[in-house]
């Protein structure tokens, strides 16, 4: 049997092999060249999956970074990108000016212009030491901040959109260049994680560098008196990663990668995959509609997401006079919500997993003395609905968003006399 060889470096780290112990500027340096290999000029990466498939992102190397709802269908997305809306195609940010005059759904800088963003690059970019998660065994891992600003201007901020994209090594990440995941830090600010297979060849990048040290090394601390251990509540795994915060600006305080804490809320099915979840603690934040209002979970399946409003659409129009109950007094019984009654509801839908997918609006108009149920899917960003309609509201808070008897769900109840 013969004895297994150790792990070739990259090609592009031989030539610096007789570095024994390496600067940061000198791992920076190495670091993005193993970046520019994987991302050469006028290649753009896709990702379609990511928030719930509704939005669709580009990384353009050397150009630009993209958002936007993609319209050709998943057979032809290797050779064509089509928007399904135009006026919701958002550049987040640009490494050179090349889409300014128009943004075109391929890479579109020049080889003159991507020549001048290697050179620039790196002096754009500094290290970072990340942690995947906060008990992990393994120590922080390096990966590469590139800020990109220029970006499209944000209708709440008035201020041109900004990326952060960070390169690093992930440990699942497979052969080839991807993006990773992309969430809003703050309004119209955006995080990029990318993974750059090159870098996990690259020891200051690598996830294991430091694991048979990080197993040795076991932190003690002080035993808590039982009393106060009784009062201090720990943080989960996801709090400390997505903190509860709120949007800046109206009109809708949830931000779009906001993620609940399943094992944190009451849940109640509803049929078809679909729960009611309501948070088992008082959250505190200045909304009353955030703080209040029931959301939706699902975990079941579904071609789209106009699929999963469409399945949702039923399962509500089913409860309607039979499981769904109507805002009343706190010392009246509770009673049922009727097709006698008009009313608008909301729902923000979560994922199994607690990640936002979208946020439907049902209205019934008493009026029409009929069962109908209008089901509107809006994008959490925008509040723009598939067609690229706004609805017909202007605020979470009161007196705009009614909330009888604080149902912080419903925007408008009434019942037909």
């Amino acid at each position: 049997m013969h004895p297994k060889e150790p792990p070739r470096p990259h090609p592009l780290l031989e030539a610096r092999e007789e570095i024994a112990a390496e600067t940061p500027a000198a791992i920076l340096g190495n670091a993005m060249a193993l970046i520019h290999a994987a991302l050469p000029s006028g290649v753009c990466l896709w990702a379609y999956d990511l928030r719930g498939t509704y939005w669709t992102y580009a990384l353009c190397s050397g150009d630009k970074i993209i958002q936007y709802h993609e319209g050709a269908p998943p057979h032809e997305r290797g050779l064509r990108h089509v928007p399904l809306h135009p006026s919701t195609v958002f550049v987040l940010g640009r490494f050179s000016d090349a889409s300014t005059a128009e943004v075109r759904f391929h890479n579109q800088a020049p080889a003159a212009e991507f020549r001048a963003y290697e050179k620039a690059a790196g002096r754009a970019a500094v290290l970072v030491d990340e942690k995947a998660a906060p008990y992990s065994h393994q120590r922080v891992q390096k990966a590469v901040l590139q800020t990109v600003t220029g970006g499209s201007v944000c209708d709440m901020t008035l201020q041109p959109r900004t990326a952060e994209v960070v390169y690093r090594c992930a440990e699942n990440g497979g052969p080839d260049a991807a993006i990773l995941d992309v969430f809003e830090i703050k309004t119209c600010h955006y995080k990029m994680l990318v993974h750059v297979p090159g870098l996990c060849e690259y020891a200051p990048f690598s996830p294991h560098k430091n694991t048979l040290d990080a197993a040795l090394d076991v932190p003690c601390q002080r035993v808590r008196d039982p009393r106060e251990a009784q009062v201090q509540r720990y943080a989960t795994f996801d709090e400390y990663r997505y903190n509860i915060e709120l949007r800046e600006h109206v009109p809708f305080p949830v931000r779009a990668d906001n993620r609940l804490d399943i094992a944190d809320h009451f849940l109640a099915p509803v049929g078809r995959g679909f729960y009611f979840a309501h948070s088992r603690r008082e959250l505190g934040t200045p909304s009353s509609y955030f703080n209040e209002r029931n959301v939706v979970l699902f975990s079941g399946w579904c071609l789209s997401l106009t699929d999963l409003n469409a399945q949702f659409a039923k399962v509500i129009f089913r409860a309607v006079g039979s499981s769904l109950l109507a805002p009343s007094p706190p010392e009246l019984d509770a009673k049922t919500l009727e097709w006698l009654h008009s009313f608008v509801l909301w729902y923000e839908i979560y994922d199994y997993k607690g990640d936002l997918l979208a946020v439907t609006r049902l209205e019934h108009d008493a009026s029409e003395d009929t069962a109908t149920l209008k089901a509107q899917l809006l994008d959490p960003v925008t509040l723009l609905d598939v067609e690229g309609d706004m609805p017909r509201m202007s605020s979470f808070e009161r007196p705009d968003f009614e909330a009888p008897y604080d149902a912080w769900n419903f925007e408008l109840f009434s019942e037909k006399k």
